[in-house]
């Protein structure tokens, strides 16, 4: 018995370490609740066998109050809502664990694993995490968003999306930007921070997910593609304004999108992007780009950056440049104010945003 307890602490220790971190951390009431449930699956076999049950029947109504508090959303007319082709209800840990508190417990680990992060820059990006969706969670329409990094974990993609579609007139046809995640996964974060775009100028978000974020990788292009052809069937969108733009490594998708099928789309919006593609003069020639940069970023360097913006411009692409000296990688989430000044001209001038109609032919 001493034997399976001491093998029970070896296999259980890195488990059980991470359940007391999350109970420390955790921004959410569901958040501590996993973890203290997640502890006392750790501590039971160690204890004597009354308190062993005490724990075990804990672990189990922990579970359960967890498993019917799991977010679901509908897909209706209006509001923030998400999409997938499998259940969106599956319980696992990925989805009994809020997202938020999945970024937190990762905001503290990632130092270790990340040779661009150090542990003050980490909490950093907690902080920004935590501004974005603490907001976000007393919104009842963003609150019922299941998370979807579980597509991240697993690195494959089942054709989850989010979207949001503001209110609108009956039969009206609003204009609509997909828009590509980076490495990590497709956080709710990111819708949220579009909605207050979108609900200034009035057009419709699909987000879509495709595993970790390596756009560059088989299906890639074939996700952009099923998500452009599901918003302009299914949702309340104009086909002559719609938009596509990429965060990071989701410029690799943008770059390959534009590359095979361009003039299903009015312009592009390239933020911290990945270019990774040398665009070809008769696809990018006249075609509305906006290219936004953080020039402290020191994943995808100021050298780099110039690099692609040399390239699109050799190309013939207008560009529309936008950078900030002071701020990195993440300014979509730390300068959220400059974000929407650069992003709603654009949009209204070269994407035709706040036109009542829009049946124009997209730009080549």
């Amino acid at each position: 018995m001493r034997l399976l307890r001491f093998a029970w602490v070896l296999v259980m220790g890195l488990p059980g370490a991470l359940a007391l971190l999350l109970v420390l951390v955790a921004a959410t009431w569901r958040g501590h609740l996993f973890g203290l449930a997640a502890l006392t699956f750790v501590a039971t076999p160690l204890l004597p066998r009354r308190w062993a049950v005490v724990t075990f029947v804990a672990t189990v109504l922990g579970v359960g109050v967890l498993a019917f508090s799991v977010p679901t959303s509908r897909s209706g007319p209006e509001g923030a809502f998400a999409v997938t082709p499998a259940p969106n209800h599956t319980l696992s840990l990925t989805t009994l664990l809020p997202e938020i508190d999945q970024l937190t417990l990762g905001s503290h680990l990632v130092a270790f694993a990340d040779p661009y992060l150090t542990l003050a820059s980490a909490g950093r990006v907690r902080r920004l995490f935590l501004d974005v969706y603490r907001p976000m969670l007393e919104d009842p329409q963003f609150a019922a968003l299941p998370t979807q990094l579980g597509e991240a974990y697993a690195a494959a993609s089942t054709g989850q999306r989010f979207v949001y579609v503001p209110p609108h007139a009956p039969g009206e046809r609003l204009p609509c930007v997909i828009f590509l995640h980076g490495s990590g996964g497709n956080f709710a974060g990111y819708l949220w921070v579009w909605k207050a775009l979108a609900d200034e100028l009035r057009f419709v978000v699909v987000a879509p997910g495709f595993g970790f974020g390596n756009w560059h990788q088989p299906g890639g292009v074939e996700a952009v593609e099923a998500s452009r052809q599901y918003a302009i069937s299914s949702l309340p969108v104009d086909s002559a304004r719609v938009v596509l733009a990429g965060l990071s490594n989701g410029g690799r998708g943008v770059m390959r999108t534009i590359e095979r099928n361009g003039r299903a789309y009015r312009a592009v919006v390239l933020i911290s992007a990945v270019v990774d593609v040398d665009p070809t003069p008769e696809v990018w020639r006249d075609r509305s780009v906006l290219l936004m940069h953080g020039l402290k970023d020191d994943r995808i360097t100021e050298r780099w950056f110039r690099l692609a913006e040399s390239s699109l411009r050799e190309a013939g692409a207008r560009l529309t440049v936008r950078t900030d000296p002071e701020e990195d990688h993440f300014f979509i989430f730390s300068r959220r104010d400059e974000f929407a000044a650069w992003v709603l001209p654009f949009l209204r001038s070269e994407a035709g945003f706040d036109a009542e109609h829009g049946n124009r032919e997209p730009d080549r």
